[in-house]
């Protein structure tokens, strides 16, 4: 190993060359594994949109992004291959270490993510997250195929009768798709209810816990003023908890926290260049 390196955060180091398997790429730049779903959500994206699947759902408002962009190849783009870069990518200012982004819309920064409690561990439940409520995270279901047919099935309430054939002919792919993989489209589910038991014990969590509340507070508050101490608090608590990929990803979205729809780092490179 180069002695120059060792000093060297591993959010800020360079990341090797892509491994050929698709999941083990994401999670190289990521520092997480992702679900069966996820892929098999992408796998019915390249169904209805060979040429970009990734625009398979954008005529009802949403663009697969973040990972996604391992699958469609436009973090080949990418010239500085740091790990933050990717860290930070279609990561929101709001966007807490657990969440990660899968899909977006281009309104109020309006955007759907896996949320998880443990990064050694699969998402307990895909939610979504807004500038209408910063930092408010709002639970849609177990996997992606439900929290799309939750966000269509809310679309389609809202619309007039002539645009509702294309948004209803999404809803009915989305759901015919999930039930021959056997995906369940609700919210609750009985993972989710035993979650929502530890929940509302969390008055016996131990203090590492205890603090991982409190720097989620301080986070979501926003503010420069505050990083320092929702470093050292959440920083404290994620190594208690052996969770050192959250605090890697924690530390890289500090030094980079965004605002805007476009939380893409390859425009961010591309204006960072003018």
């Amino acid at each position: 190993m180069n002695e120059d390196t060792l000093d060297i955060p591993v959010w800020e180091k360079e990341v090797s060359a892509s491994p050929r398997n698709v999941r083990e790429s994401i999670e190289q730049k990521f520092l997480l594994d992702m679900p069966d779903d996820f892929f098999e959500f992408w796998d019915l994206c390249r169904e209805l949109n060979q040429e970009k699947p990734e625009e398979a759902f954008a005529d009802v408002g949403l663009m697969l992004v973040g990972p996604y962009d391992v699958l469609s190849g436009k973090l080949d783009k990418l010239q500085h291959r740091k790990l933050s870069s990717y860290l930070c990518h279609w990561r929101y200012y709001f966007d807490p270490p657990e969440f990660m982004t899968v899909l977006a819309s281009p309104e109020n920064e309006y955007h759907i993510g896996y949320y998880r409690d443990d990064c050694f561990q699969f998402p307990v439940f895909v939610a979504s997250m807004s500038s209408v409520k910063p930092g408010k995270i709002s639970p849609m279901a177990q996997n992606v195929f439900g929290a799309v047919y939750s966000y269509i099935s809310s679309k389609l309430e809202k619309e007039e009768l002539q645009e509702a054939s294309l948004t209803e002919r999404r809803l009915r792919e989305v759901e015919r798709y999930a039930r021959t993989r056997r995906h369940t489209l609700g919210l609750r589910t009985p993972a989710l209810r035993e979650r929502e038991k530890q929940v509302v014990g969390r008055h016996f969590l131990p203090p590492s816990a205890m603090g991982l509340e409190f720097g989620h507070n301080l986070f979501s508050f926003g503010g420069n003023v505050f990083h320092k101490y929702v470093l050292q608090v959440l920083g404290e608590s994620y190594d208690r908890l052996f969770r050192e990929p959250f605090l890697d990803i924690l530390q890289a979205h500090l030094q980079n926290r965004r605002r805007g729809n476009n939380m893409s780092i390859l425009d961010a490179s591309d204006q960072s260049k003018k």
